[in-house]
Parts: structure tokens; C-alpha cells; sequence
């Protein structure tokens, strides 16, 4: 019976493509691969359950995990690459789950500050879907590694649109066609924005969820957010967003609202509308860090502007800033002083139970593309949340958020490769997210040598030395 077993067992490996003679089975019962990567004796970090498993061997083999087993129960061949992960802790890939950086103006440097940083996925927010294209052909056809993305497409906003360039819809009949033309175009959700009139959003919300496609973004300005979660909104973005429909005073400008404080019980109860709805928050907490704090030293003398190309550095001077380049030294104490409320309102939604997810905005006021998913994770435990809700946010909440939990999101045989190694427990400080030995990405290993080269050619490109 005992070799029946075994025998049964040799089926299931050979299936995933594990070597071993049936002679051997019934005298070792260990799996053999003999080809792939391996990253063995490594602590693997569960971002469900927040418990760990230490002296695993996760092995992959293509773009796949196939094993994630005791290190005394596998066998690896010799032309398995192995990966020492003594000491280590393996997490899932990261997300950025807001973030602008598929578009013609934006130099393509982001993409290995991505990787680099261990983001193996994007939701790209307002990104063209063409560029999205070659930014896929190009890196299959050149050998490079890119991270996964998810875009939306053009935005959609009303007649006086904020942004040049925005999809304008001033009907209803405009917003519906907007929804099927964005649809068609292979954009993966609908993007709504500030200045869209009532029965226009309430159209695009309508065709939207007719159509079976998600619609998120801003709140426009003339409803509120639990309209757009009763609407069927699936993500709303930005603290700055939410705090409206917390403040004391949420039609008054912005630094009078930050004046003003916030309501516990107006906040409460759009909590429970999010949660009742499955209507997911995307706070941004370092981008609205970065407009709130933007004339503070620490901003302004950050080391990682070397990553950034100069019209980037620009565009994140104080005086070129669209909302304070007027303010007054008091306005920028106020602005700070709101950027508690932010953290304040994040904590609230966190404690009610309403899902989080973590995006940078990137690049917006110092939100780094890369690093900026880490300050993100930071600012989320500033707020309130612990380490383990934080490191969800951008790695299974994700996943679940693009309906792909059953692929990405956890450490697990049959998921894809999307990996970081860590040399620190991310769930004890979250700030080790950012002491990354490796990274898998679709099944491509990159160690700490092939990340710092990454991050040299991203600086040489930023400043025009490549």
C-alpha cells in the first residue's frame, strides 16, 4: 500500500514536471526537479493569515511556482539555479495600484524602478493603451522585464476637464458612447474624473455596469461618495477624496476643510456604505504627502531625485506645484496640518472594514515609481493599519481586487512567479519590504547585481547620460 502511494505520488510529480524513476519511489519519496530555480530554506511570509514557514524550498520552473515544500522533501538537480534563502522571507509580488506611467511623456526608466523596487504589477490610471502595447512587444522582443499592467485608458472627465487631453463626455449620451469606445479599445476599467456633471457619471455608472466593466477614480464634484458607491464606483482614489465627505465643512475650500476637522460619525457612515457596497479606497497617502509637505526640506533634498529626469524635478518644485504655488508659509502649516486628517480618516476606514488598497500615484509630488509603493506601505502603518493589512493591500487585495487571486497574490504552487526575497520580516517592520535580495518576475530571477544595475541605467537615463 505504502509503495502504491508513493507510486501515485511519482504521477502528480511527473505531472508538474518533476523527475524521478519509479525504482527510486518506493526508497525516496522526496520530489526531484531537475531543471528551474529554487530558493531553498527560505521562510515563506502567508499574506492571508500572517503566519509563517520557515526551511521551505519554492521552486520554479517557466513562469510558474510548482513546489512550495520542506527543503527535506525535495531534491534538486544540478541544473536547478538555486537561490540561498537562509535567513529570508519570501513574499508575493508587489502591486502599485495607482500609478501614471504608461504614457508618451513619461520616460520608460519607470518600468525598471518598478522592477527594481519588487513591484511585479501596475494599474495604470490614466495610461495609453497603444504605448501599453509596446511597452509588452518591446520587452518580449528584447529580453527585458517589465512589470504587469493593468490600464485604463484615457480618463474620462466633463466639459472643463482638468487635464488636457482627457476624454470629454458633456451628455449622457457622450458618457455611454465614451464606455463603449474605451470597452472596444481594450481598456481594462473606465476612469472617472472631477468635472463629469451628475447624469453624466450616472450614465457612464449605468453603461458601465451594463457592460460588465469596472469604473473607478475621482468623485465628481457635484455628488458625493457614497452616491458614487451606490453607483457601483469599485475603487475610489485618493484620502484627499474620501476627506471631503468627512469634513465639518466639506463644500468649503480645501485649506478651510483641513481647518475644519472631520466628523467621526459623517466618516463612519461612509464607511459602512464602502463596505456594504464592496466599493474598494485607495488613500495615495504618499502623494498627498507630497502636495501637503511639498516646501519641506526632507522633500526637497530626497536622494532618490536622482531617479527622476529634470522636468519631473521641476514640476515638483514648490512654486511650480498647480495647488500651492500661492500659498502662504501658515497655508503650507495648514496643508500639513490636513495631511493628519488624511492618515486619521485611512485609520477609520481600515477599523470599519472597508478594503484597502495600496497606490502611490506615481508621479505625482514625490511618489517615486518603485519606491514609492514602499512609502505608501509606511504611511498605511502610520495610519493605523498593521503590518500584515498593509502588506495585503498591495499583494493579495490586489489580486482579489482584479479578480486574478486564483493566479497571483500568494506564494503557492500553481500561482505565477511574481516573487520578492527579503532580508528582513516584512510583518514584524514593514519598512523591510524595501531590503530586497531578489526579484521573480514571470518567472525571471534577478538578483541584488541585476537590481542595482537597473537602478544605475534608470539614474544614467534620468540624467542624460546613457
Amino acid at each position: 500500500m505504502f509503495c502504491h502511494r508513493v507510486l501515485r505520488n511519482v504521477e502528480i510529480a511527473i505531472s508538474l514536471g518533476v523527475l524521478c524513476s519509479v525504482s527510486a519511489a518506493c526508497t525516496d519519496s522526496r520530489l526531484e526537479f531537475a531543471s528551474g530555480i529554487a530558493i531553498v530554506e527560505v521562510t515563506v511570509v502567508d499574506v492571508v493569515d500572517g503566519l509563517t514557514s520557515e526551511g521551505r524550498t519554492v521552486v520554479v520552473q517557466g513562469n510558474r511556482i510548482v513546489a512550495v515544500e520542506p527543503t527535506s522533501g525535495v531534491r534538486l538537480g544540478e541544473d536547478v539555479v538555486t537561490v540561498d534563502g537562509s535567513g529570508k522571507y519570501l513574499i508575493p509580488g508587489l502591486w502599485d495600484m495607482h500609478v501614471h506611467a504608461v504614457e508618451d511623456d513619461l520616460p520608460e526608466l519607470f518600468m525598471g524602478l518598478f522592477v527594481a523596487n519588487g513591484v511585479t504589477g501596475i494599474r495604470d490610471m490614466w495610461g495609453d493603451l497603444d504605448i501599453a502595447a509596446r511597452f509588452r512587444s518591446d520587452a518580449e522582443a528584447g529580453g527585458t522585464v517589465i512589470p504587469r499592467m493593468v490600464v485604463a485608458g484615457n480618463l474620462v472627465d466633463g466639459e472643463d476637464a482638468v487635464w488636457p487631453g482627457s476624454n470629454v463626455a458633456a451628455t449622457p449620451e457622450e458618457g455611454r458612447a465614451m464606455v463603449d469606445s474605451l470597452a472596444a479599445a481594450g481598456a481594462a476599467f473606465i476612469k472617472v474624473y472631477h468635472m463629469l456633471e451628475p447624469d453624466v457619471y450616472f450614465a457612464i455608472a449605468d453603461r458601465a455596469n451594463e457592460f460588465g466593466i469596472p469604473f473607478v477614480g475621482h468623485v465628481p464634484t457635484g455628488i458625493s461618495a457614497s452616491q458614487a458607491s451606490d453607483a457601483g464606483q469599485r475603487s475610489v482614489e485618493h484620502a484627499s477624496t474620501v476627506f471631503i465627505d468627512c469634513a465639518n465643512e466639506p463644500r468649503a475650500q480645501r485649506l478651510q476643510r483641513y481647518e475644519s476637522g472631520w466628523n467621526y460619525e459623517h466618516c463612519t457612515a461612509l464607511a459602512e456604505r464602502f463596505r456594504e457596497n464592496g466599493t474598494w479606497y485607495v488613500p495615495t497617502l504618499v502623494t498627498e504627502r507630497g502636495y501637503t509637505h511639498l516646501n519641506t526640506p526632507e522633500l526637497q533634498t530626497d536622494t532618490r531625485l536622482r531617479y527622476m529626469p529634470p522636468f519631473i524635478r521641476e514640476w515638483w518644485l514648490p512654486e511650480n506645484d498647480l495647488f500651492g504655488s500661492d500659498y502662504s508659509d501658515e497655508d503650507w502649516r495648514t496643508a500639513r496640518y490636513g495631511f493628519s486628517h488624511y492618515l486619521g480618516v485611512t485609520a477609520l476606514m481600515a477599523e470599519q472594514g472597508v478594503r484597502i488598497l495600496a497606490g502611490s500615484d506615481t508621479p505625482n509630488a514625490f511618489a517615486f515609481p518603485g519606491f514609492g509603493l514602499h512609502d505608501e506601505l509606511e504611511l498605511l502603518v502610520e495610519a493605523g493599519l498593521t503590518p500584515l493589512h498593509a502588506l495585503q493591500a498591495a499583494t493579495i487585495d490586489a489580486a482579489r481586487f482584479l479578480d486574478l487571486a486564483d493566479t497571483l497574490g500568494t506564494v503557492e504552487a500553481g500561482k505565477v512567479a511574481d516573487l520578492v526575497l527579503l532580508s528582513g520580516n516584512p510583518l514584524e517592520e514593514i519598512t523591510n519590504t524595501r531590503k530586497i535580495v531578489a526579484v521573480v518576475v514571470k518567472g525571471h530571477l534577478l538578483d541584488r547585481v541585476d537590481l542595482d544595475r537597473m537602478l544605475a541605467e534608470a539614474e544614467a537615463e534620468a540624467n542624460g547620460s546613457t
